[in-house]
């Protein structure tokens, strides 16, 4: 059996070189959650009250934040029927931050969001130095996760998906670790846990983890004890929240459910590949029922945000394409890959049939995608795929920087907003 080395684990090495992984890491980490941070007070309060409900892409902002702040509020809690424990962690965390820091609950959300955002790209940053890239790639391919539209417009709402995302980077990280060394199944369990107590269908990660790295008996122990473990946590949230739902019962999520048509399909495609890196022209949309109009990407032409947006988007899908090449063809991280291409194919049907804005659940698939591209790094492709990416980020920055502002303007006045 092949054993893969790891550079920066070298033995008498370990120590200078773990040292300085920690502070590039939490650099990114602090640059990354202040920048979220700043985002999330350009967005108009009025995102976060009743009226605002999925003018952001569909995402239902409000209830979260009142999940995050309420803990009576029967409404928002009943979404443990998908998200088994998000409840528990996430009032959790804001309770402490609102209480500890002495912020009213707006601000301890924010906190809360920001610090997510940190966990994010730091642990997106401690991904790709585990599997051997090189420090300077590491740090170009986290920008490039933390510059893509799904970063920058995901991250500064309350949502279940930036905690999805970082519960689905733990996974990926347990199984590229797995590949050096042996980890006790309890790793194991709790990355099971992770994934299923955030949002039911990434447990996925956590069930292929456990799956290609033990045999079908010990993954299905691993399994069991990780069903059970977060049954008895929803039970402890239950008795905490009142109106929380079991999340075996999944009959609200007929209503989301679509059946795709050719075109349908096609607009999924693209804003699952093109949309969740480069943020294209946003539309505004009257939806039957509500009396405001919302913010879609879902039928908008890829790289359509601005002239560097179309340049993005010919960058984007050279690394993609390499990257896609590279998991095919890489020598190493064979059940790295294994997963990274299974949960790609399952993200792309799960999400053929389920939601009607697929941009709102890019976050559940960017860090596949950015993994998958930073793979390239690792053949001789590494100077081609770097360059690409470098010039890739600068595009991406203003980009989608100017259509969050659009964004913004949006919010203020959405009545007056032109589609381009």
């Amino acid at each position: 059996m092949k054993v893969l080395k790891m550079p920066f684990l070298a033995k008498f090495q370990i120590s200078q070189t773990v040292r300085l992984d920690i502070i590039i890491g939490a650099a990114l980490a602090v640059l990354i959650g202040v920048g979220i941070y700043q985002g999330q007070l350009l967005l108009d309060p009025s995102l976060f009250r009743e009226q605002g409900q999925d003018i952001w892409f569909d995402a239902d902002v409000p209830n979260v934040f009142q999940l995050m702040t309420e803990r009576h509020n029967l409404r928002a809690h009943s979404r443990t029927e998908r998200h088994p424990l998000l409840s528990l962690v996430v009032f959790s965390a804001t309770f402490i931050t609102k209480t500890g820091l002495r912020t009213s609950s707006l601000t301890a959300v924010q906190m809360v969001n920001s610090a997510i955002a940190a966990l994010w790209v730091g642990t997106l940053y401690t991904l790709l130095r585990t599997i051997s890239c090189v420090r300077l790639d590491s740090i170009i391919f986290s920008l490039l996760g933390a510059t893509s539209a799904a970063a920058v417009f995901g991250l500064v709402i309350p949502e279940s998906f930036p905690l999805g995302s970082l519960t689905i980077l733990a996974a990926l990280m347990l199984v590229a670790w797995g590949q050096y060394q042996p980890v006790s199944s309890i790793g194991y369990v709790i990355v099971s846990v992770m994934t299923l107590s955030i949002t039911v269908t990434n447990w996925m990660f956590g069930l292929l983890a456990s799956i290609v790295f033990h045999s079908w008996k010990q993954a299905l122990q691993i399994t069991t004890n990780a069903f059970l473990l977060v049954q008895v946590l929803w039970f402890v949230q239950k008795k905490i929240f009142p109106s929380a739902r079991f999340f075996l019962d999944q009959s609200g999520t007929k209503e989301d459910t679509v059946f795709p048509s050719i075109f349908s399909a096609l607009s999924t495609l693209r804003s699952f590949f093109a949309h969740s890196l480069v943020m294209p022209s946003i539309q505004r949309i009257d939806k039957p029922g509500l009396p405001y109009p919302v913010m879609s990407v879902q039928t908008s032409v890829a790289g359509s945000g601005s002239a560097f947006g179309g340049i993005a988007l010919v960058l984007w899908l050279l690394v993609l394409g390499l990257g896609i090449y590279t998991l095919f063809t890489l020598q190493t991280h064979s059940k790295l890959r294994l997963i990274l291409g299974i949960t790609l194919i399952a993200q792309v049907l799960l999400h053929l049939a389920f939601g009607s804005e697929t941009f709102l659940y890019s976050l559940h698939f960017v860090p596949l995608l950015i993994v998958c591209a930073a793979l390239t790094t690792l053949t001789r492709l590494r100077l081609l795929s770097l360059t690409l990416t470098g010039i890739l980020v600068l595009a991406l920055m203003i980009n989608n920087g100017t259509q969050f502002n659009r964004a913004i303007v949006f919010l203020k006045s959405p009545d007056l907003f032109i589609t381009r």
